[in-house]
């Protein structure tokens, strides 16, 4: 294993990890994917793991290609076949076709991309007669994503608006016409996977077991519902091996700016006002969304300037600093190109070409042709850079050799240079070089900007004007270019590319929210062919200069002496420069904000940027849920960090430490004691979420806690009924708990459509785009009435086209005109036979077919230059199937479908219930966990299964530490089992909590078997009206007998037959819940429902 001994401490103990669940938190250029990759090659090549037990997952298929390639060189292709290795979403994809039976689609399903979703939300829109002005289909379509993300269907959509209404009713229309296509969308993957392992224990069991070791790179970009997916992919073995960032953050103590002055950051709270840069030289005010805080050990960066200023940070904060100019400095520096690799070198600091100073950094970078350059070193004389230079060569086994003979008198021939570059590992010996110095590959101090490299500007208050409906100073993005193919290609993506001379154009688009900025960037990008995107901002006034100086933004490992910085001077933001750079070793709790709009704020007087994740979609609380998920993980690099009180630890640790084959691991907060936990035994179920109720409205009229702070745990999802009820009836809310395609060009989308709607006929958004193309004849009002005849018939347009291949004979063809029906047919009756066709023919043979079928190359090549250009394009999407030759159409649509796609979540300000399951991490202020009685937690499933009995244990730890500040342990005496009560024993876990922990006595007056103290009892009975108050409520009289029970089957008049699946008396009328076969569970009153038993 000689990768192993290029690794340094901290990597080696990663990769080499034992069993069990590892948490490797990883500063900037500490080898990320380094140690993920090896840590895959060690498993095989010395733990002896099969490669098919092996699953890892990352965010994007670049990334996953790039992972693969890595492992490539580390392990033969026959030792490293099988693995599954992939973006969550392609890894969901296969499990699904797998696994179709279980679900509402069949395995032969196609992936609408971000323009068939936002068509079909449209489509939707229209058909429901909802203003489309005032309900933008991106807009909802947003919702729906982020409601789905959050593992929220249509029928639970929280609605406390009109404009929730409206989003509840397309988002039910959206997600049957996606079902009735036999599509998913980017999100369904994820969720449809979620539901499945959730819902499914067998096949839950069977990928569980299957994957011994479940890799996640990024893991700190991951959504609640991709944590989920690892979790229970890992549930079996345990063994989950995760890898990411850990917050940016500042040390207790930091000054942060405030409007009337100062304060320190950890006094800070969610609301307060800082002031934030806003752009060309000016500040405003600003407010703090999320105060970010966890536990630091390590060495912090300390930074100096010119004008006294010091900042103290962790090492992968990210500042805004740019290139200082001085004639007696020089740099050493580690440059990129792509078809080279690296090298080492040392420029001036600043040179001049005749037209003034410029960075020697630019002189070299346009010299080599190169794409990035990293700053190594700041050195005061040419002396002291040469030794360093060759220091970072020697050392690392870096090239100083420059990358081409051209315009130089060089010994070397070019073909010796390239040969060089070829036959050393550059690339894995930067690494290394990058990752000891504690620098960060993704963030270059330099690169060079040429209008021919097609680079995306993305710059924060790049606009110069302000105005009264933008506040500050707008972002903007812009691409420079020449290149007349790309134009054209933008073009029809929807940009408007405007020359600026001869040769040059330029997209420019301007956005006043950063969000929005972000997003325009990337599907620029995305557009563009990937083009690289750069990072800058204007944070000061140009003053006489002729532009605006642009800062870049890099993390504080990055900084060095020389460098410029923004501060804050007399309500200005302007510049100073960096004199000093020092390590400094801190062990504490760091902190960081997240700001509203401006997403800056002012450090010690200094401009930074704030928590970085946020926009992209990532939940920052996942690696809290790893931490509090797998306490017995390993954590390399950082300690783990807890925010519950130091009681409500204590009460989870006494119940986890007796655990089997666990080792003790204290647990330790710096939040200080806490309350005791309150334990409350109620006289039944009934009077169990009466109690919950009241309390939760006690604490939010007393203002200790907002609703949202508050959370309600149980066992099993059938226990929620009661709770419900109780809010229903106590008139308070509750909860229930991108993207890219692989081409976007016009003619490969065509081809496209064309193999999704031979592979699924009931794909609309395919059926829609092609239907007309090329040209024959079918226009909207002819698509209009084919979707209307179709949704009459109870049909798929699809199934409808297909018959009107038959003539006259078929029973829809009076519903077109002669012409119209003519070309229906003739589209229809093509379908059909490339459905059968498919059969037997290959991918390669199909694609022909189709493109001869319709003259297609006729229609696309007209002899022109963009003609030909089309074509090509066509037949590169050709080759593309030719390597699919042995391959289904399903895996080819696949592939060229799959994208990541993350949204942001947010949440209402309303209690939420959710199953301990379902918990997945989350965190609340108060928490309620009801049901702890011996068959419901443990369940009784688990009496005889040791293994089962440890997994219930593990959940009743995990719903401890969901809370932050309050912790209720509820259990009822007696309990509704089909019309009677029957007692109910405690739960042998309240055993485990210590008692000097809990506060409050059963309500027969007798203690918990281990004793309570009963000087705390403080449950109250009522509770007075309050702007979220309780009203009376309506007491229960069961004066009729119960006529329906649990099993019964009955028959309704509209709905059909069903099975009762619970009964019970409620205000002189029988409550029933049924599901029946056609519209699912359903709440009746049996007095108006005319349920018959049959």
């Amino acid at each position: 294993m000689d990768f192993l001994d290029k690794l340094n401490k901290q990597q080696r103990m990663a990769v080499t990890a034992g069993d069990g669940p590892v948490l490797v938190v990883a500063g900037p250029g500490s080898g990320k994917t380094r140690v993920l990759t090896q840590r895959i090659a060690y498993l095989i090549a010395e733990e002896g793991v099969r490669p098919w037990q092996i699953l890892a997952v990352t965010f994007t298929n670049k990334a996953a290609k790039e992972m693969q390639e890595r492992v490539r060189k580390l392990l033969p292709d026959q030792a490293i076949e099988g693995i599954m290795l992939g973006t969550f979403h392609s890894i969901c994809a296969r499990i699904l076709r797998r696994e179709a039976d279980h679900l509402p689609i069949e395995s032969n399903f196609v992936i609408f991309d971000s323009d068939d979703q936002e068509r079909l939300v449209k489509s939707v829109i229209r058909e429901l007669n909802i203003n489309e002005k005032l309900y933008r289909p991106a807009s909802v379509h947003a919702a729906i994503s982020r409601a789905k993300n959050e593992l929220i269907d249509a029928e639970h959509y929280p609605t406390t608006t009109y404009r929730d209404e409206v989003v509840k009713r397309v988002y039910a229309e959206y997600q049957k016409r996606l079902i009735a296509s036999n599509a998913v969308d980017f999100d369904d993957m994820l969720v449809y996977t979620a539901k499945l392992l959730e819902d499914n224990p067998s096949v839950s069991d069977k990928y569980a077991q299957r994957f011994r070791h479940v890799l996640v790179d990024e893991f700190q970009d991951t959504n609640l519902a991709q944590y989920a997916l690892v979790k229970e992919l890992a549930s079996h073995h345990k063994n989950i091996f995760c890898v990411g960032d850990p917050d940016q953050c500042f040390p207790a103590g930091t000054q942060i700016q405030i409007p009337n002055g100062s304060r320190k950051i950890e006094i800070l709270k969610k609301g307060d006002q800082v002031i934030a840069a806003s752009g060309r030289g000016s500040t405003m005010v600003s407010q703090v969304s999320h105060i970010g805080k966890r536990v630091f050990k390590g060495n912090l960066v300390k930074a100096i300037t010119q004008s006294g200023h010091v900042i103290k940070v962790t090492p992968n904060h990210i500042v805004f600093a740019r290139l200082g100019m001085n004639q007696g400095l020089h740099y050493v520096y580690l440059m990129y190109r792509k078809d080279k690799g690296y090298r080492i070198g040392i420029a001036s600091h600043a040179r001049s070409d005749g037209n003034g100073l410029k960075t020697g950094l630019q002189v070299r970078g346009n010299q080599e042709n190169a794409d990035k350059i990293w700053v190594l070193k700041v050195c005061r004389d040419r002396a002291e850079a040469h030794y360093w230079e060759a220091f970072f060569s020697t050392t690392y086994g870096i090239p100083t050799l420059v990358f081409h003979v051209r315009g130089r008198r060089m010994r070397m021939s070019q073909e010796y240079i390239d040969k060089l570059f070829n036959e050393i590992d550059t690339d894995s010996n930067a690494n290394q070089l990058m990752t000891e110095l504690g620098m960060d590959l993704r963030y270059p101090h330099y690169i060079p900007q040429g209008t021919f490299r097609n680079i995306v500007n993305l710059r924060y208050f790049g606009d110069g004007r302000i105005t009264e409906e933008s506040p500050w100073h707008a972002h903007r993005v812009d691409l420079w270019s020449s290149d007349p193919k790309l134009a054209k290609q933008l073009k029809e993506l929807g940009f408007n590319p405007r020359i600026r001379s001869r040769n040059n154009w330029r997209v420019g688009i301007n956005r006043l929210r950063y969000d929005d900025i972000q997003i325009s960037a990337q599907k620029l990008s995305e557009a563009a062919n990937h083009a690289e995107i750069v990072i800058g901002a204007f944070l000061v006034d140009k003053g006489k200069s002729s532009i605006a100086q642009k800062f870049n933004l890099m993390p504080a490992s990055h900084l060095h002496p020389s460098m410029i910085v923004a501060i804050m001077k007399d309500g200005k933001i302007i510049e100073d420069e960096i004199i000093e750079i020092s390590h400094e070793p801190y062990q504490g709790t760091v902190y960081d904000l997240e700001v509203e709009n401006l997403h800056n704020y002012i450090a010690n007087g200094m401009v930074v940027h704030n928590s970085i994740y946020a926009w992209r979609g990532a939940d920052w609380r996942n690696i809290q849920r790893f931490e509090q998920d797998f306490p017995e993980a390993q954590t390399i690099l950082l300690e783990q960090n807890y925010r519950s009180k130091q009681t409500i630890l204590d009460a989870a640790m006494g119940v986890i430490d007796r655990a089997q084959n666990r080792r003790r691991k204290q647990l330790f907060t710096d939040r200080g004691k806490g309350e005791n936990i309150f334990f409350y035994e109620a006289p039944d179920d009934y009077a169990e979420a009466s109690f919950v109720v009241d309390t939760i409205a006690q604490l939010v009229a007393s203002s200790q806690f907002e609703p949202g702070d508050c959370a309600v745990m149980y066992r099993t999802n059938a226990m929620s009924r009661l709770l419900e009820e109780a809010f229903l009836q106590a008139r308070l809310p509750y909860r229930l708990v991108g993207a890219q395609r692989f081409y976007g060009r016009r003619e490969v989308k065509d081809i496209i459509a064309f193999l999704r709607l031979v592979h699924n006929p009931a794909d609309e958004a395919s059926l829609d785009r092609v239907i007309n193309v090329p040209p024959r004849g079918i226009g909207e009002k002819t698509l209009t009435t084919l979707h209307m005849v179709a949704r009459q018939k109870d049909l798929q347009p699809g199934e409808v086209l297909i018959d009107l291949a038959r003539g006259a004979d078929s029973p829809y063809w009076s519903s077109f005109t002669g012409r119209a029906s003519i070309s229906l047919a003739d589209i229809g009756g093509m379908l059909a036979a490339w459905r059968i066709a498919a059969q037997t023919l290959t991918i390669p043979e199909l694609f022909d077919r189709i493109l001869s079928d319709i003259n297609y190359k006729e229609y696309i090549d007209d002899n022109s230059e963009e003609g030909e250009d089309r074509w090509e394009n066509v037949q590169e999407l050709r080759r593309l199937a030719l390597e699919y030759s042995t391959r289904t159409l399903d895996e080819f649509l696949e592939n060229v479908a799959l994208v990541s796609d993350q949204d942001t979540i947010t949440e209402g300000n309303v209690p939420t219930l959710l199953t301990l399951h379902a918990a997945k991490g989350l965190e609340f202020g108060a928490v309620f966990i009801i049901g702890l009685d011996d068959g419901i937690l443990p369940h009784s499933r688990s009496f005889d299964e040791p293994e089962q009995m440890e997994e219930e244990r593990r959940l009743f730890y995990v719903g401890i530490t969901r809370a932050k500040d309050k912790l209720y342990l509820i259990r009822a005496i007696q309990r509704g089992g089909r019309g009677s009560f029957e007692e109910a024993y405690p739960s042998r876990f309240l055993d485990d909590v210590p008692a000097d922990l809990l506060a409050g006595r059963t309500r027969t007056g007798r203690n918990l078997r281990g004793g309570v103290p009963e000087s705390r009892w403080g449950a109250t009975e009522g509770s007075a009206e309050t702007k979220w108050s309780l009203h009376t409520r309506p007491k229960t009289a069961s004066v009729i007998e119960s006529k329906y029970r649990a099993g019964t089957h009955v028959k309704h008049p509209t709905w059909g037959e069903g099975i009762v699946l619970d009964s019970r008396i409620q205000d002189d009328d029988e409550i029933v819940d049924v599901v029946f076969n056609s519209v699912g569970i359903k709440r009746l009153s049996a007095s108006l429902a005319n349920l018959k038993i049959i």
